[in-house]
């Protein structure tokens, strides 16, 4: 099979040869898809056989046919034709051309230029090319929001500075100063629309400009904000400066008034009579097939570096929403980079060394002074993101025609921010270094240096602990997210009202069909609290983030249009160093728990084969050299004392199970009985050919325990 298939593969490169050497040949394409209908009809049958292909080269082979002939025939045209090369913004593009289309509409952003560059970019990527790539993208290339930013910027301060100066002459005509009002109107409209989708700081920042909605708002607004920084000068207040960071599949308006109250915050809050906040947007793509969160943080991290350096200040604070709480984590996660360079990043020790010499001697580059999450999306580490609530499904391989529906154009159903809720096998290295290298609580590094680090280290314990970036998670309210039952029985029609008032009809609704909602999940990602069960217990996380709850759900929480929203005043309490007490208390008691579970084969899993784990079917797991044919697993609960040895649950009445096939972990939730008691979770897991494991997790309410490196032993091996 291995010697067709390579035939094949021989064949199908003459095939290639002879369609791009030929001129209009009507012969060539007839011959080049029949060659590649004929190996993706064999790599298909190879494919699906019990156990898959008998060799990973026969896999590597079929790699070539994977996709449908209409997009591999289009990412041929488009190599042998450089079609590319009017899209590019690089060296290239000078290098090969004197100028291309995408470099003309970067020095003139004319409707014209836009309607050429769109009519390419459509040639080009007509269907999926190499990685999933939409306009949206493409248009929003640093590049070219700088030059629409800095050119429709210029215009509208010329054209309103024309218009105020006939304005206040007072002498022009008539029809000159409509003229000049229609030009300044014109302007100041295509920088409003320029940026509603551009992510570059001015396009954010909460100023006259941002607030107004028409050029006379903005001139009033303009001075009244003067008025204001002439009085925080005098007062020398000191300037803070907040960036919001919103949700997966949301835009700057997901806030509502939030930014715009807390920007005037200081002239109401008798708390700040000693500093005001400056506030920016962080405006991003979510819906962007080709983008994941790890291209997502390098945008933040631009961001945040113009902004501390055009605002002058050393640091910033950070305010997340779900998936942009994920994202700040990663960008916080990330600020050692520079100081872990030839350091072993499996190596726990090592890590730990060099962050904490880095952070005693100086060197570590902290550039956030607080984080809130807000309905924060899991917690961003690598053990807390193997749970998800979407789970983006294996694509079909060796498909002969596109999918109906989509014929190769990007949908919702493609984003492939995975990242947020599950972690592919890359996704999940990433987010291990929040457990490593624990930017939130550095002076916990200590615990992985040996004996004689950990003595050299305890003078500088209190300096690591002052050096860690204060954290707040508000959350949904756990309780009424689950069903119409509160623990006071049946909810009243007021409250249910309530529910339906804050989150609208159709969030209400969604939010009691899906466990996880603001509820479950959130509440774990909120007190940053997890247990993982290795074999030497340790817990990872950050237990020293404050928690508070709120009655809001997940889409309106952010949503601050009034200072007494409770997400709001717990936000403006914890940026002023007061943070208020949780309101209400005796309404937010958690009993719910959940397990999470993975397990491994004898001799594989994590770090060097993370995609070799188990599923309730049989699978096959191709490695670089070999393959694994693992069986399916039964995990069952060990709810009573039978004739079975070991623990079995205790205090805890377990619900329905799930299995995330994208990552494998198993995931069940609970409630603990009696909270005042030790509980646990006992499990049993079984495959054919492995040993029998059973698996007993402590569980505490409102928390999860993660024990996602169980390895089965196979049946006669003892070592």
């Amino acid at each position: 099979m291995t010697g067709r298939l390579r035939e094949m593969d021989a064949e199908l490169a003459a095939a290639e040869r002879t369609w791009a050497e030929a001129i209009d040949d009507p012969w060539t394409r007839p011959e080049l898809k029949r060659r590649y209908a004929e190996m993706q009809e064999l790599c298909r049958e190879c494919a699906s056989r019990r156990g898959g292909f008998d060799l990973v080269e026969q896999k590597d082979l079929c790699d070539r046919v994977a996709a449908p002939f209409d997009i591999y025939y289009n990412k041929l045209r488009v190599k042998v034709n450089h079609l590319e090369e009017q899209l590019d913004l690089g060296e290239a593009a000078a290098a090969t051309a004197s100028s291309t289309v995408a470099r003309e509409y970067r020095r003139r952003p004319s409707n014209d230029n836009l309607e050429k560059l769109r009519k390419i970019f459509d040639q080009v990527h007509r269907y999926y090319v190499g990685d999933r790539y939409t306009w949206t993208r493409y248009i929003n290339k640093y590049a070219f929001q700088k030059a629409r930013g800095d050119r429709f910027r210029k215009d509208f301060l010329d054209r309103d500075a024309e218009y105020l100066a006939l304005l206040r002459a007072g002498k022009s005509p008539p029809r000159e100063l409509l003229l000049a009002r229609r030009r300044a109107d014109f302007a100041f409209s295509r920088l409003k629309g320029e940026y509603v989708t551009n992510n570059l700081p001015p396009a954010g920042e909460v100023n006259a400009f941002y607030r107004a909605r028409s050029l006379d708002d903005y001139h009033r607004l303009a001075v009244e904000e003067a008025a204001l920084e002439t009085a925080r000068r005098s007062a020398g207040k000191r300037k803070e400066v907040v960036v919001f960071v919103h949700g997966l599949g949301e835009t700057r308006a997901a806030w509502g008034g939030f930014p715009e109250l807390l920007a005037g915050e200081d002239a109401v809050n008798p708390a700040m009579a000693d500093r005001y906040f400056k506030v920016y947007l962080f405006q991003y793509d979510t819906v962007e097939d080709s983008k994941s969160v790890e291209g997502f943080r390098n945008e933040l991290a631009g961001f945040v570096s113009d902004v501390i350096r055009d605002e002058g200040v050393p640091r910033v604070h950070l305010i997340g929403h779900s998936l942009g709480a994920v994202l700040c984590l990663k960008y916080i996660g990330h600020e050692a980079d520079a100081l872990l360079k030839g350091v072993d990043r499996t190596d726990p020790a090592g890590v730990a060394e060099a962050i904490i010499r880095a952070r005693i001697e100086g060197r570590y580059p902290r550039t956030v002074a607080s984080f809130i999450a807000i309905a924060g999306s899991l917690s961003g580490s690598e053990i807390a993101n193997i749970a998800a609530d979407r789970f983006i499904p294996h694509e079909r391989l060796y498909r002969a025609s596109l999918p109906l529906f989509r014929r190769g154009v990007p949908g919702y159903g493609d984003i492939q921010v995975r990242e947020n809720q599950i972690g592919s096998e890359v996704n999940l290295a990433s987010f291990r270094r929040l457990d490593t290298e624990r930017p939130l609580d550095p002076a916990s590094l200590a615990r992985f240096l040996p004996a004689g680090g950990r003595a050299a280290a305890a003078p500088y314990l209190p300096a690591l602990g002052a050096a860690g970036i204060p954290s707040l998670c508000i959350v949904g309210d756990p309780v009424k997210a689950q069903s119409l039952l509160s623990r006071h029985g049946l909810m009243k029609m007021g409250e249910v009202g309530s529910i339906f008032r804050v989150d609208g009809l159709f969030h209400a609704l969604d939010s009691l069909q899906r466990d996880e909602d603001d509820g479950l999940v959130k509440s774990y990602s909120a007190n940053l609290n997890h247990g993982w069960l290795t074999e030497n217990g340790d817990d990872i996380g950050y237990r020293g983030g404050a928690v508070r709850y709120t009655s809001y759900g997940h889409f309106s929480i952010c949503r601050a249009d009034s200072r007494l929203h409770p997400a709001y005043r717990y936000a403006v309490s914890f940026l002023c160093r007061g943070l208020l007490p949780q309101m209400e208390p005796e309404r937010y008691r958690i009993d719910l728990f959940a397990v999470l579970m993975r397990f491994f084969p004898e001799g594989a899993g994590r770090p060097a084969d993370p995609g070799s784990f188990f599923l309730p079917e049989e699978r096959v797991v191709y490695l670089e050299k070999s393959k694994l044919l693992l069986p399916g697993a039964r995990v069952k609960p060990a709810a009573g004392r039978g004739a079975r040895p070991g623990p079995c649950a205790e205090n805890v009445r377990l619900g329905r199970p799930a299995w995330n096939r994208m990552t494998g972990v198993y995931f069940c939730e609970g409630r603990v009985v009696d909270p005042g008691r030790p509980a646990r979770a006992a499990f049993l897991v079984s495959a054919d050919g492995y040993e029998d494991a059973l698996v007993a997790l402590p569980v505490r309410p409102g928390e999860a325990t993660y024990a996602v490196d169980v390895v089965l032993k196979k049946k006669g091996d003892h070592r």
